[in-house]
């Protein structure tokens, strides 16, 4: 017999005299003892042999049983054992994990390894191929503002969607990892007098199996939106290098959709190797965070001053545009961009291109544009031949999940992200050929579209062709997690450009947002993800875009915002019926949701562009969006009505620089009030405080509302006057374009508004940011005057063709008017300085009715 089983204990005397049954329970005690050690057989042999005590293997099992004595290892320890060595290992502790006094048999646990290793995967696997509701337990922090997707939303290295200060100083709180607490049975805990891991034991199968498994769940959790659990399961330093990876991987996807179809058929990191100075200086205390230290969201400009000891690069000064012109037009410069006679890319030779240089990029053949992009996106993780970091040093398996996965197909919707957010519209096209657009979508593409809008590339024109692939009111109607609709988005878009307003400044939705969605890329064409000035405020560490950076409402994002505005009108007007996101609040005293419609929306973002606009301002930008507003809205839809109201408060009682409830809340602040009422309820020392072009562009906006209240109002009482007489029950509409006329100096300035965005930009930071033919002081004289508008050269000459009395150039279309039917003679000075000037055609829809 084992000397081990020697057991000191006399016989009871009880047990002489006692039952069978009785008998259990006096040799309990001294079963137990054995039980953890030996097999059954050797329990059997030793009761029989010292004590006298017979029984069958049934009877043992039973009364074990019975007892709840267990010698497997149950699953929940297995795994807390394994999460509990994970976590001391990388303290640098070697563990030993016992269960009632036997220590855990590592064959065991390299068995349960392989086992979770291979569920793991398939949980990878199914997240994937399934909707995952990611929102759940998500941090909602500004990386999230794009939409539940997986990618992205990481397309800086200080952005990961939760706050490092939640995360103690830097590792998982509990020894025992996330969710793992040991039992009364199991203990856990580092042999006396070894203190630290062994080599021997770093590279252990069991250590190997363990890092793998490791690194398989963090997988899950990031394919699954875990990403709190996630950021309290990596180390310090594993933060930074999974994040820094994850922007690697977002530049790249950015780089490969933006120039999909031309130069580079692949971008790995060598070909992206000029950008790899993103990922220099970036300081691991903020390589995660996307709340860095020293920084609120009210002083942007500050923290840039704190952070950055260097002057930064600036963009250009200058915009860059695009113009919509018929499709068989040929670019300036000989550069044939839509004429069909083009030269055949499949006989073009592609040596001696360039990756840095885009002059000597040819166009893709036509088998290389039939590839898919998702696919390539996919290819990129698993051979990870866009990073500089091997992939075996991840601390978050994403390679070996995606090789074992083998199916492109859930990138799909993050393709279709991607290609918006760089203004590709040919591959927008490719990759909505197979997609369905609706509600259901992870993403929100129509709220990405306007958000990334591409004034100088392609305009309205990603925004336009999701629209008319868009399934259903309810992909029209969406709102993103922030409640905000498309339309809140596009103004959003506006102040992001166009002031110097922080996120929180602007909605309470926003209070802990640090930077705006879509500031990687200009509306007019300045900067994008791959500028170099871009490139380097990234890799300063800096969070956002600052002021310095943005310039006044200009005729590009103008333009690109009023033909996105105009596809809205012409496809879904109905969704600006909704009530906006934006601005809402609640009164203090009755509870009352406060909601703007569209019009009083765009009031208050002209009062905010006039509080925080940059020099030159002159409210021309609001100006046409309200003329917009009002040119179709009011025939068929209330809301857009100048008479339609809304509960809010009145500006001069509203504080444009904070969006805090600050006001009295024994009583009630807010009014119904409707457009012309809204903008009339500012007080004038607030005008005063304005520069002399901000109070002639708010007193414009002001005399055209007055305008049609007075119109509208004038109508009212001949309705009342004819209420008996059917024929009157709908307004009169132009016999040509089917729309309300509208106050002759309304549709002369609507004219001449398109007029000027069609023919003028700047071309030296010393010209006017309007033309010499559009005089905004002569406008206003003939408004306060009411007479019939005179705007300058452009109505006086005039330079402009004849204006519809519904406020439509007769010669154009109603919304994308053409600059050859719009003037009466060429005078643009779009055409000057061909290296800013992209040619694109109308939309389709467009070219479809012309």
């Amino acid at each position: 017999m084992d000397d081990r089983m020697e057991v000191d204990d006399p016989v009871p005397e009880a047990l002489h005299t006692a039952k069978f049954d009785e008998k259990w329970e006096i040799l309990k005690t001294l079963m137990e003892r054995l039980y953890p050690h030996y097999k059954l057989s050797e329990i059997q042999q030793e009761m029989k042999t010292r004590y006298g005590f017979s029984a069958n293997d049934s009877q043992y099992k039973y009364h074990f049983k019975k007892w709840g004595w267990k010698k497997s290892v149950s699953l929940a320890k297995k795994e807390a054992i394994v999460k509990a060595t994970q976590t001391r290992a990388s303290a640098g502790k070697s563990t030993v994990a016992t269960v009632q006094g036997r220590e855990v048999d590592k064959k065991k646990l390299r068995r349960h390894l392989k086992s979770s290793i291979r569920q793991s995967t398939k949980n990878i696997a199914s997240s994937m191929a399934m909707d995952v509701d990611r929102s759940l337990g998500m941090y909602s922090g500004p990386s999230f503002i794009l939409g539940d997707s997986i990618f992205l939303n990481w397309n800086r290295p200080f952005e990961i969607v939760f706050s490092s200060q939640n995360l103690g100083s830097g590792g998982p709180l509990s020894p025992f990892g996330i969710g793992a607490s040991p039992s009364g049975s199991l203990q856990v805990y580092t042999p006396p007098g070894n203190n630290e891991i062994l080599v021997s034991d770093a590279a252990s199968p069991t250590t190997q199996l363990r890092n793998e498994k490791q690194a398989i769940d963090r997988a899950v959790m990031f394919v699954q939106g875990q990403y709190t659990a996630l950021a309290r399961s990596l180390p310090k330093e594993d933060r930074s290098t999974m994040s820094s990876w994850l922007s690697q991987f977002w530049t790249f996807a950015f780089t490969s959709a933006k120039h999909w179809g031309r130069g580079p058929y692949t971008w790995s990191f060598p070909e992206l190797s000029f950008l790899a100075q993103r990922y220099q200086g970036i300081s691991s205390a903020h390589a995660l965070s996307p709340h860095s230290e020293g920084s609120s969201p009210a002083s942007r400009d500050g923290h840039v001053k704190r952070r950055t000891k260097e002057r930064l690069p600036m963009p250009p000064l200058l915009c860059y545009w695009s113009v919509h012109c018929p499709p068989d037009l040929v670019a300036l410069e000989g550069d044939l961009i839509y004429d069909s006679d083009h030269e055949d890319p499949d006989l073009q030779d592609r040596e001696g291109e360039d990756s840095s240089d885009q002059s000597t990029w040819r166009d893709w053949p036509a088998e290389k544009l039939e590839s898919a992009y998702d696919q390539r996106l996919f290819e990129g993780i698993v051979t990870n031949d866009f990073s500089n970091i091997d992939g075996s040093d991840l601390p978050v398996a994403l390679p070996q999940a995606f090789e074992k996965h083998k199916d492109a197909s859930f990138l799909s919707e993050e393709s279709l992200g991607f290609a918006i957010m760089a203004g590709n519209l040919d591959l927008v096209k490719r990759i909505t050929e197979d997609l369905s657009l609706n509600e259901q979508m992870r993403i929100n593409p129509l709220h990405l579209a306007t958000s990334y809008l591409h004034g100088s590339k392609s305009c309205c024109l990603v925004f336009e062709h999701l629209l008319r692939k868009g399934e259903g009111a309810d992909f029209f109607r969406h709102r993103n997690h922030l409640g905000h609709n498309i339309f809140d988005n596009l103004m959003l878009t506006v102040l992001r450009s166009h002031t110097s307003l922080a996120p929180s400044m602007i909605d309470d939705s926003l209070k802990d947002e640090q930077r705006f969605p879509g500031e990687e890329v200009d509306i007019c064409g300045r900067w994008d993800a791959e500028s170099e000035c871009y490139r380097q405020l990234i890799s300063s560490g800096i969070l956002s875009v600052p002021s310095a950076w943005k310039h006044k409402f200009c005729n590009t994002s103008v333009q690109s915002v009023c033909h996105s505005l105009g596809m809205i009108l012409a496809r879904c007007t109905y969704i600006l019926g909704d009530g906006s996101g934006l601005f809402a609040r609640r009164c203090g005293n009755c509870g009352l949701k406060m909601e703007l419609n569209a019009l009083h929306l765009t009031i208050l973002v002209a009062l905010k562009i006039a509080d925080f606009g940059f020099p030159g301002e002159d409210l021309m930008g609001p100006l046409t969006i309200i003329l917009h507003l009002l040119f179709i809205g009011p025939v068929y839809f209330y809301f857009l009505h100048p008479t339609a109201s809304c509960n809010w408060l009145p500006l001069e009682t509203y504080n444009s620089s904070s969006h805090s409830m600050d006001l009295d809340t024994a009583c009630c602040h807010h009014k119904n009030m409707n457009a012309f009422e809204f903008a009339s309820s500012i007080s004038e020392e607030q005008i005063s405080s304005w520069t002399e072009e901000v109070r002639r562009g708010w007193r414009i906006i002001w005399h055209v509302l007055r305008i049609y209240n007075c119109a509208t109002a004038e109508s009212g009482a001949k309705d009342g006057q004819n209420e008996e007489d059917e024929s009157e029950e709908l307004p009169t509409l132009c016999a040509e374009h089917e729309i309300k006329p509208v106050d002759p100096s309304i549709a002369a300035l609507l004219g001449a508004l398109q007029v000027e965005l069609l023919t003028y930009r700047r071309l030296t930071d010393s010209d006017p940011w309007v033309s010499p033919n559009l005089d905004l002081k002569v406008v206003l004289k003939s408004l306060e005057k009411d007479e019939v508008l005179s705007a300058g050269p452009v109505t006086e000459i005039p330079l402009m063709t004849p204006v519809c009395d519904c406020g439509v150039l007769l010669e154009a279309h109603w919304l994308f008017p053409d600059p050859e039917k719009a003037c009466t003679r060429y005078f643009s000075n779009l055409g000057v300085d061909y290296g800013r000037l992209q040619v694109i055609p109308p939309p389709e829809e467009i070219m479809q009715d012309q």
